[in-house]
């Protein structure tokens, strides 16, 4: 992950807040230190050919948005893939 200690950085700083990551990487590549300050994350990369104007908050059907505490509990079960 390009930047990741900036992020970090960001993030501590900002932890008062509800956060929301938007992001082209895949959710198995998002590390677990990161999930915990976020309140939602946007992941996957926007894909033309699939673009959507129906699911908010993502532009293409390939992409997630999800509550990050969700996403955190699932690794914790052992969900493969999370």
């Amino acid at each position: 992950m390009e930047q990741i200690s900036e992020v970090y950085s960001l993030v501590d700083k900002l932890s008062d807040f509800d956060l929301a990551l938007y992001t082209g990487y895949e959710l198995n590549q998002i590390p677990r230190r990161l999930l915990v300050y976020l309140e939602w994350i946007k992941t996957g990369p926007f894909v033309r050919e699939q673009r959507t104007t129906t699911q908010p908050f993502i532009g293409s059907k390939n992409q997630q948005f999800l509550r990050a505490r969700d996403v955190l509990t699932r690794r914790d079960e052992g969900v493969v893939g999370i």
